[in-house]
């Protein structure tokens, strides 16, 4: 029995040794400010934030989302996400961001610049906020 029980807990053991292989990992830890879709320039304050194990918040003006990143990098994939209202009803570049970073499958990180792709090549392009 004391035999089974080591092997439980060394098997239990390995889950948390896991090395980060999220983008978080690769220099994308942080804050992150909303610049351009699509290469066109964005004047609205939406602010991605990249955390220790896999943690995404995206505020936009009305509208504030929570998730966990899961995909190793180069690929992006949120679960358990959550969208909250906050008091005013969101605006159509509120929606589409968070909607675009819902459906992102790619990142990269090059420097100050992050991109999220999908599948349809529609990009968002932040930059590190400091």
């Amino acid at each position: 029995m004391k035999e089974l029980a080591a092997i439980i807990a060394a098997l239990l053991s390995l889950n948390t040794c896991q090395k980060d292989e999220t983008v978080t990992a690769y220099g994308g830890m942080g804050s992150w400010q909303l610049s351009k879709v699509s290469n066109t320039q964005v004047q609205q304050n939406i602010v991605l934030q990249l955390g220790a194990h896999g943690d995404v918040s995206v505020i936009t003006p009305c509208t504030v989302m929570t998730a966990r990143q899961i995909a190793p990098y180069p690929w992006f994939q949120l679960d358990d996400v959550r969208e909250y209202s906050r008091n005013c009803p969101p605006t159509s570049v509120d929606t589409r961001a968070v909607s675009t970073i819902r459906r992102a499958t790619l990142v990269e990180v090059v420097g100050d610049v992050l991109i999220l792709s999908t599948d349809n090549d529609f990009d968002l392009e932040f930059s590190r906020r400091n």
